[in-house]
């Protein structure tokens, strides 16, 4: 059922044309010129306005106009006695969707009703994925500005890393930064070495194991991590068929990031985990602030061991050169 409006000076045909409408399961109001028409469109919503072009005062082209201006969402059809081609060009221009020419046969103004009742769902689609899309957009710019920020931030802190010393000492910085860009509570860093991964800091510390043995349960977050190499997420590790959870009762939500410490050639030198997202699920941003964070982290700890071992190489040089006056 549509809301219709028609616009005639002739009572006649404006009855004969609401009875076939009526007919129709319509509901239908009536106006005999232009002014009384724009007062009904102002109590709205009407779908549909059949109008005739010649009237007293405001003629339909200005009615036209006026529905085009503030009432796209209604479509327009019109009604003339004196059919030409001037008098349809000016209606369409105007914003009609159609016209019919005196007399009008009722299977011509039901299929013209019809389409018309087609483009205004078509109208209030194209609205709808308008609106989604400007939404999509202003978050997608809102996204990128949070993550514009968060680098910014990871390069000006990463600058200062080295100053505090050896990888585990890095891995506990980075985990603490990881947390507060992603908005976790819960999280664990773990650095390799030869047989297991090492828990070398924890935000929540008890439920995790000090040695993971290598390689880790396929099916767990590590295990899946350790085959990969790359960085995941997942809404809820409970549901996950590849992914198991580790079996802890203290995770407030099953919400989990994982992201390696990639070292040279994609080497797994560590990883980090984190959970209790505090609104989840994480998102794509998050990961990608992990991973960019996590990188930073790996080179950090790479020069932080390389500039160990020049110390312990310029030591040992020293000793053997003492050695050697005495």
């Amino acid at each position: 059922m549509a809301r219709i409006l028609i616009v005639d000076d002739e009572k006649g045909f404006r009855e004969s044309l609401r009875a076939l409408l009526i007919d129709e399961h319509h509901e239908v109001f009536l106006a005999d010129d232009a002014e009384k028409a724009i007062q009904v469109l102002a109590k709205g919503p009407l779908d549909v306005v059949i109008t005739d072009i010649i009237m007293p005062r405001i003629s339909g082209i200005a009615l036209l106009n006026t529905i085009h201006k503030n009432y796209p969402e209604v479509s327009s059809i019109v009604i003339t006695g004196e059919p030409c081609l001037e008098t349809a060009t000016q209606a369409l221009r105007a914003g009609a969707m159609d016209y019919l020419a005196k007399p009008i046969q009722s299977a011509d103004v039901i299929r013209l009703v019809s389409k018309a009742l087609m483009e205004k769902q078509a109208w209030r689609q194209s609205v709808c994925q308008c609106q989604d899309l400007q939404y999509q957009l202003a978050e997608r710019t809102r996204e990128l500005h949070e993550l514009t920020d968060k680098v910014r931030l990871i390069t000006e802190v990463a600058s200062g890393w080295l100053r505090h010393g050896s990888q585990t000492d890095i891995a506990s910085r980075v985990l603490g930064l990881l947390a507060q860009l992603v908005g976790a509570e819960g999280g664990s860093a773990f650095l390799r070495n030869a047989e297991s991964l090492h828990l070398v800091d924890a935000l929540d510390p008890g439920h995790q194991r000090r040695e993971i043995p290598l390689p880790p349960p396929p099916s767990s977050v590590l295990g899946t991590l350790y085959e990969t190499k790359k960085a995941f997420m997942v809404d809820d590790v409970s549901r996950q068929e590849q992914t198991k959870p580790s079996g802890f009762s203290g995770y407030r939500n099953g919400a989990f990031l994982a992201i390696p410490i990639r070292g040279d050639d994609d080497q797994l030198l560590g990883a980090f985990t984190l959970h209790d997202k505090l609104t989840p699920p994480f998102t794509m941003s998050d990961l990608r602030v992990a991973e960019i964070l996590a990188d930073q982290g790996a080179q950090a700890m790479k020069r932080a061991l390389e500039l160990q071992s020049q110390t312990s190489s310029s030591t040992r040089k020293i000793v053997e050169e003492n050695e050697a006056n005495i």
